[in-house]
């Protein structure tokens, strides 16, 4: 039979039920003296194998509590780890979840950088179509100017030609009036010959001295221009003496003076903010075009060819509109400026050293003198 901690007691009581009938059998029982002596000798045995069947009972019982206690601790633990278990579940779960969100998530970046990449590739194109047009429209009228300077040479020509013919014109009438004499019988011919000859001749010194006259006009303006510029120059000289040449130049090219401000002297690397030192320069500037009203400015800013073209453009074009405002707030006439960013595509020294990027990274200003007279000399040959 197996022992449980609920028959152990009446184990018990059933031994000591059975030693107390023992005992009473051997006081009532007439039995002899030896055999009452085996009766005691029995009752003792009786109760030595009751105190040790008590004995294993209690260690039973001890037996059994301890595994009872291992028991409620396996139990416990198994708890714990069921609930470590569902809580790992729970996290798994979480965590796959977590898994395709991200998923998701990197595949819209994905998309969105194709979006954007093809965004940055159409407007990369605009600009360089934008560019190329510019560029066309500077040849075009370069062209044009040449074509003037081409009619204003062949205008000279004609006008020498026409010098000649007068003078051969003169020396025809001469030679008739050394023969007056012999053609007298003539005369009245000769002379009606004569004064349409002297008629001719009038009307081509006529047409002669105008253009004579519209070319000496023309030349008087063309002088005027460059002396003005040349003036321009040494004021502009004289202002921005105390600037390093390596910082700021001014030349005269093409009828038009070049201001050339170094990326030193105006800005910090990368910014469109003006440094004091090119704010200042900026103002004798100022004060020198406005006691020169009849001059256009054209304000250009460039860059090297480091980085992104478009970052290039975007900065080159930021300084240039920083310096058209500090012009116009030292009072310069906002319709007399043009701002342009050239960006790193109209550099002066190659791309491929430190000091031809240094020189590349300038702003130009370039100065033209209002042409309307001397347009309006031309219009009238």
């Amino acid at each position: 039979m197996k022992l449980t901690q609920k028959t152990v007691p009446k184990i018990m009581k059933i031994l000591n039920y059975l030693v107390v009938i023992l005992f009473m059998s051997s006081l009532f029982s007439c039995v002899a003296s030896r055999k009452y002596q085996d009766e005691v000798t029995a009752r003792a045995t009786a109760v030595s194998q009751a105190a040790a069947a008590k004995q294993e009972a209690e260690t039973a019982v001890a037996s059994m509590n301890a595994t009872q206690l291992k028991l409620d601790d396996l139990k416990k633990d198994y708890a714990e780890i069921k609930e470590d278990y569902d809580l790992l579940e729970t996290r798994y779960k979480q965590q796959q979840k977590l898994n395709k969100d991200l998923q998701e998530s990197y595949d819209k970046l994905l998309l969105l950088n194709e979006k954007l990449t093809g965004d940055a590739n159409s407007k990369r194109k605009e600009l360089t179509e934008e560019l190329s047009r510019k560029e066309s429209e500077l040849s075009r009228k370069s062209l044009e100017m040449d074509k003037k300077e081409r009619e204003l040479k062949e205008m000279e020509a004609r006008m020498e030609r026409e010098r000649a013919e007068i003078a051969q014109l003169q020396a025809d009438i001469a030679g008739k009036n050394t023969n007056i004499d012999a053609l007298q019988q003539n005369k009245s011919a000769l002379e009606k010959s004569l004064q349409d000859r002297e008629l001719k001749v009038k009307t081509l010194e006529d047409a002669v001295a105008a253009r004579e006259a519209r070319v000496q006009e023309l030349e008087a303006a063309i002088a005027a221009r460059d002396a003005k510029n040349k003036a321009l120059k040494d004021k502009l000289n004289e202002a921005l003496l105390g600037f390093n040449s390596s910082d700021l130049t001014v030349e005269e090219r093409n009828g038009k003076i070049y201001v050339s401000l170094s990326q030193n002297l105006l800005f910090a690397t990368g910014s469109s903010k003006l440094d004091g030192k090119g704010a200042d320069a900026l103002k004798k500037l100022a004060g020198v075009l406005n006691k020169n009203n009849d001059i256009n400015v054209m304000v250009e800013g460039h860059t090297d060819s480091d980085g992104e073209a478009k970052m290039n453009w975007e900065l080159s074009t930021k300084r240039s509109l920083s310096i058209v405002y500090k012009l116009i707030e030292s009072d310069v006439a906002p319709a007399r400026i043009t701002a342009a960013g050239r960006g790193e595509f109209m550099p002066i020294a190659p791309n491929t050293s430190d000091a031809g990027k240094a020189r590349n990274r300038r702003t130009d200003i370039i100065l033209t003198p209002k042409l309307d007279a001397i347009m309006d000399i031309i219009k009238k040959g």
